[in-house]
């Protein structure tokens, strides 16, 4: 009897964690409430040590400044570019990467100014952080814009404008960072594998965007082929596939030796 309720109390233990009394969901929880709570500190220490002070207003008159040179550069910008794009040789993909810049001119101009901005005050030792806010915000609707340009999925456009916004937000503020390390360290062992949230994330995007490279290529190849009236219909339909096929297998590997998974240990010879 003994044993048997030392081995119950042993078994209470693990569920409830090492002498804390606290189940695993708590314990869990309780440390992603830390992390946020860490978060709000941070934004709200950042607010306080960059927004309200004095020298804030540099950084103000740098924004609105670089805002009214943008507002006067834009249409000459954007005129260069237009007749830029219509230069066939240029190819159909980078028209319209082209065409896609000169539609936000403004915006890209502004971050250029930015830019430039943010070393001169990096030159004087004055800081940056709302210039950094600025620019941030900017680059990703910027890197937004062009890529709903290229991916046909208003569903995945959605998704990367989603992770876009994100990423730019919590750069703007200064926990990007912080944000990272968290997720490296927080994942689980797969046969001595260490499987964390940061490297499955790279592992997603990076075969989101070669699987989006296999097909663009895919499409391409295809209209090749048709053009090729040598080769029979079927033939054709027969090496799109496989192509496509080769190339989605390659994208899927990569994404999986991005995550950290040792392929090597699936080899039969």
């Amino acid at each position: 009897m003994e044993d048997e309720t030392e081995g119950a109390d042993e078994t209470g233990g693990g569920l409830l964690g090492e002498n804390t009394g606290e189940t695993i969901v708590e314990q869990e929880v309780g440390a992603v409430a830390d992390f946020v709570t860490e978060c709000i500190f941070l934004i709200t220490a950042w607010v306080q040590a960059n927004i309200l002070t004095l020298t804030s207003v540099w950084q103000i008159a740098a924004l609105a400044g670089t805002l009214t040179l943008g507002l006067l550069v834009r249409r000459s910008f954007k005129r260069f570019l237009d007749q830029l794009s219509s230069e066939r040789a240029l190819g159909p993909i980078l028209q319209r990467l082209l065409r896609t810049v000169a539609a936000i001119s403004l915006p890209v101009c502004w971050v250029i100014g930015l830019w430039i901005a943010g070393g001169v005050f990096q030159a004087f030792g004055l800081p940056i952080s709302l210039m950094r806010l600025g620019s941030s915000l900017l680059v990703a609707f910027v890197v937004i814009r062009l890529a709903a340009a290229f991916i046909p999925s208003a569903y995945w456009s959605g998704v990367f404008a989603w992770v876009a916004w994100s990423v730019a937000a919590l750069n703007s503020v200064g926990v990007l960072d912080p944000v990272i390390a968290w997720m490296q360290v927080t994942g689980f062992d797969i046969g001595g594998v260490n499987i964390n949230m940061w490297a499955v994330g790279k592992g997603l995007m990076l075969t989101a965007l070669l699987i989006w490279l296999a097909s663009a290529l895919t499409e391409a190849a295809v209209r090749r082929l048709e053009a090729n009236q040598s080769m029979s219909a079927a033939m054709r339909l027969l090496v799109a596939k496989i192509l496509r096929m080769v190339l989605i297998f390659i994208a899927c590997i990569n994404g999986l030796t991005a995550v950290g998974v040792d392929l090597t240990e699936f080899a039969v010879f």
